[in-house]
């Protein structure tokens, strides 16, 4: 199992060689692929609570102009399945799930690294999805590369902490679309984010 999860890791992006190092692990095993996915995804998302003892939030970016289809979707969803919906979409390394980061800590519980920002993806046009430790939960949540992945993440108000933008004059806007669309969340800049929290 660790040897699975660890080859899995080293190459994240390359949806093919996970895909045949599951298909060997499942032969192995006389296990479905889909089951000794399963397991390995369970078995590392543990791993990380057990030894880390921390919040562990979830960070999306994308650009702000994109708010408007999440908001009718009340989902983010990944590049193939906005493909399917005859969306015009840019490239992704992982295009078949929604990508996230996450902070990361140590068994004392002190931030190692922060995710927020970790995906260098910067500028004014970005808004970034703060996400509550429990989308681990949800259906196909995946650990076992650099960063955390599933295939859509819901816009339900038990998993949004928040929503992230760049300038303050965009908050007010932001804010009025996600309420017209149902949607609960606090709207900030990152700079509030990080005086409310300055560890992240």
């Amino acid at each position: 199992m660790v040897s699975l999860r660890n080859r899995l890791s080293s190459h994240a992006g390359v949806r093919l060689e996970r895909r045949m190092d599951v298909n060997q692990f499942s032969k192995a095993h006389g296990l479905k692929p889909e089951e000794a996915l399963g397991m390995v995804r369970d078995f590392a998302k543990e791993k990380v609570k057990e030894t880390e003892k921390g919040p562990l939030n979830h960070y999306h970016q994308m650009p702000v102009d994109r708010i408007d289809s999440v908001i009718t979707d009340r989902a983010l969803f990944s590049t193939d399945m906005q493909k399917a919906l005859g969306r015009k979409t840019g490239g992704t390394a992982r295009p078949d799930v929604v990508q996230m980061t996450r902070d990361r800590y140590d068994a004392q519980g002190n931030l190692v690294r922060g995710g927020l920002g970790a995906a260098n993806l910067t500028g004014e046009g970005m808004a970034t999805w703060v996400f509550k430790p429990g989308i681990m939960e949800l259906p196909g949540y995946d650990c076992t590369g650099e960063y955390p992945d599933l295939p859509s993440i819901p816009l339900q108000s038990e998993y949004i902490e928040a929503v992230l933008i760049s300038s303050e004059h965009k908050v007010g806007n932001v804010q009025s679309k996600l309420e017209a669309g149902g949607i609960q969340t606090r709207v900030l800049t990152q700079d509030a984010w990080k005086q409310e929290y300055p560890k992240h």
